[in-house]
């Protein structure tokens, strides 16, 4: 775990998840998904707790969408999947479970899996 999260506390909506989180910045954090669709399957959240990203400033958007980047090439290479699924809920009726804004990046491989069929 990163240095900058020894004694933080980290929290997902609701949810304590500081044991959770493997990469951290000053505005964002990954985080193992503990209900999985695929190994691998992570998710990237701004620090602040807003429910939707059009609450997102621009520099909380800025550093979210590029530390899905930084963590989609991570969990390719770790998971030696060819491909990300890479996707926002954004709002209870989106299929959103936490109001807290948060990114799936799913790694996938070919003919993994047929996410059509799995809501997020």
């Amino acid at each position: 775990m990163s240095a900058a999260v020894k004694g933080a506390q980290i929290y997902f909506g609701p949810f304590l998840v500081t044991s959770q989180v493997f990469h951290i910045t000053p505005l964002s954090f990954a985080l193992v998904n503990l209900k999985p669709i695929l190994p691998g399957h992570v998710l990237v959240s701004p620090r602040r707790r807003v429910p939707r990203v059009a609450d997102l400033t621009a520099a909380e958007t800025a550093d979210l969408f590029l530390t899905v980047q930084r963590v989609g090439r991570m969990v390719e290479r770790v998971y030696g999947a060819s491909s990300l699924n890479i996707a926002v809920q954004d709002g209870p009726e989106a299929g959103q479970s936490v109001a807290h804004v948060h990114t799936h990046i799913i790694p996938r491989k070919r003919a993994d899996l047929d996410l059509s069929l799995i809501p997020l």
